[in-house]
């Protein structure tokens, strides 16, 4: 067969060119946004921006205090009990290295609040309802008159 021939034909279609639009008796007619999303381009790799977002995201290492450091914060945290054994609840900014949960690493905050308690056994204070491990605070600094 001459295919060359078949497609430079300008009256290949002259016989299907004026029948009637097919109307299915068995089907009831799709409407134009289920049509057309037939022909949406799709995501073979779904999920896969996230993830390459998530690796481009970056965290910071958590670093370990010093002597001194510590020491200080140390000094801090006893003051606070006492002043909480006395009744007082001092306001304080206090910043910590919360872990990444979903890779290595974590992000440096700083939050400011009272503290309420601080829970020795499961290593937390308690600044203005929120709990934050005393492992990952890194400084402590008093707000206003104590």
């Amino acid at each position: 067969m001459n295919t060359q021939a078949f497609s430079d034909d300008p009256h290949r279609y002259d016989d299907i060119l004026n029948l009637p639009h097919h109307v299915s008796t068995s089907r009831p007619r799709m409407d134009r946004a289920k049509r057309a999303a037939q022909f949406m381009p799709f995501k073979a790799m779904s999920g896969y921006d996230r993830e390459i977002s998530e690796s481009d995201r970056e965290t910071q290492a958590f670093l370990e205090l010093n002597d001194d450091a510590r020491d200080e914060l140390d000094q801090t945290l006893l003051r606070i009990r006492g002043l909480l054994t006395r009744g007082l609840y001092p306001k304080v900014s206090i910043s910590y290295f919360l872990p990444d949960s979903k890779k290595e690493g974590g992000s440096y905050r700083t939050e400011t609040g009272q503290v309420e308690k601080i829970r020795d056994f499961e290593r937390q204070i308690l600044l203005s309802g929120q709990s934050i491990p005393l492992d990952q605070v890194v400084k402590i600094s008093f707000q206003g008159q104590v």
